[in-house]
């Protein structure tokens, strides 16, 4: 769900991810990250506007890091501009040596993303729970 609505709103070609691959792991590695820290009153200042998403901007990059680290180490290939032809880019070389607060527009745009897209799906689930727990006398 979230793969689909950021590859969506950033106009990208839809692709089904691999639990083997690369993509996959990059989301799977944010979301562990993040998913512990999230506290009831993070879920109510989202809903309300509040929420400071650097705090939690800073842990998917970090585990962003790790993974692309990681995977680059597994699968090295020479510096390329595409995407398509290997992992390791210039592009991303960049943002994993780069510290969170001073990543560019895009990128910094591409975390808030994703980390709004993981709130959504929780207050929603909350707020599913909370009604059918509803009873009318």
């Amino acid at each position: 769900m979230i793969h689909t609505n950021i590859s969506n709103n950033y106009e990208m070609v839809p692709f089904e991810l691999d639990p083997d691959g690369y993509a996959y792991h990059s989301y799977a590695d944010i979301l562990k990250a993040i998913l512990p820290h999230i506290q009831t009153n993070d879920i109510m200042d989202w809903m309300r506007s509040k929420l400071d998403i650097n705090k939690f901007g800073i842990i998917a990059h970090a585990a962003w890091c790790s993974n692309y680290i990681r995977w680059k180490n597994r699968q090295y290939t020479k510096v390329s501009n595409d995407h398509a032809k290997g992992i390791n880019t210039a592009e991303r070389n960049d943002r994993a040596t780069t510290e969170y607060k001073h990543l560019n527009k895009n990128d910094l745009g591409l975390y808030n993303d994703i980390i709004n897209e993981v709130f959504d799906i929780l207050s929603k689930r909350i707020i599913e729970q909370a009604m059918q727990s509803l009873t009318v006398s």
